[in-house]
């Protein structure tokens, strides 16, 4: 119980944490670079491997667009709560279980199971309904940035369909092979990070140096110890209980956490739209 508890609670601090960058005058950017290379020094501790063993692995192609994903990834979470909070953040990251499990149906052979096709069809009026704006000024403003929650759905997506069929056919469940997978992809991210911000030359001054670099570490703390702890607490229940209690645990606190530090506001359509994914994502995960 330890072990999910952590789980959720990293998972929320990141959440927290990119919304709270924003009121500390953080580069975020920056960070985000930052955590990469710590992400990737915490998993090489945990797991130290030859580099030419990694090159030589099967699964190293999946790994490396896992990174580039990740590192996307990232930049679109903090731009999407930026924009629409950490309740509709969360709810599309999570939303996005669609994806493997359509994966699963078409590539892995997974069961079509008729609470799964409901789940399905659910998706598309809860992201609707989260999205929607009644105030026209709002809605004005909003449309153009709809992107970045509509990016995250389907690059989380993605990349947990991308490591279910590594660990199908090649990690095979091996927490060592899962740790170097994670670990390399990790190194992949920071790369594509540096990338983005020599491109993109993001502006930071003097005065943010230090809360940059502190912030920085903290995030790539909290990204690796909630994968960590993720992997570790999914060892210990049934994937069929761990994954929709995981699920909703954390969409529930995030939508409480967003309500109560950033007084985010849910109208009659979003409320509506959180019962919606929440009973979605249920049925996706069971």
């Amino acid at each position: 119980m330890l072990l999910f508890i952590l789980a959720l609670v990293t998972s929320l601090a990141i959440l927290v944490s990119f919304k709270i960058f924003e009121r500390f005058n953080v580069s975020t950017p920056h960070a985000i670079v930052i955590n990469y290379i710590v992400a990737f020094a915490l998993g090489y501790l945990y797991q130290p491997y030859n580099f030419q063993n990694i090159l030589s692995a099967d699964w190293i192609y999946l790994s490396t667009i896992s990174g580039i994903i990740l590192s996307v990834l990232f930049f679109i979470y903090a731009l999407s709560i930026k924009y629409f909070g950490i309740s509709i953040t969360a709810l599309s990251g999570k939303m996005s279980i669609l994806i493997p499990i359509i994966v699963g149906f078409v590539l892995l052979g997974d069961k079509i199971l008729a609470h799964r096709i409901i789940g399905i069809i659910m998706i598309f009026p809860a992201l609707y309904l989260l999205l929607y704006e009644n105030d026209k000024h709002a809605k004005s403003n909003k449309t153009k940035y709809l992107i970045f929650p509509i990016l995250l759905f389907l690059f989380a997506g993605s990349n947990d369909s991308i490591f279910k069929i590594a660990d199908t056919y090649y990690l095979l469940g091996d927490i060592s092979n899962v740790y170097m997978y994670l670990t390399n992809a990790f190194a992949i991210s920071f790369v594509i990070a540096i990338i983005v911000i020599l491109i993109q030359k993001p502006s930071i001054n003097k005065n943010q140096y230090l809360k940059t670099g502190i912030a920085g570490i903290e995030l790539g703390i909290l990204n690796w110890y909630s994968t960590f702890f993720f992997l570790r607490a999914i060892r210990l229940l049934p994937i069929s209980i761990f994954i929709p209690l995981y699920n909703i645990c954390l969409v529930l606190m995030s939508v409480l956490l967003g309500r109560i530090l950033f007084k985010e506001k849910f109208d009659k359509n979003k409320i509506v739209g959180t019962i919606i994914a929440i009973l979605s994502i249920v049925l996706l995960s069971i």
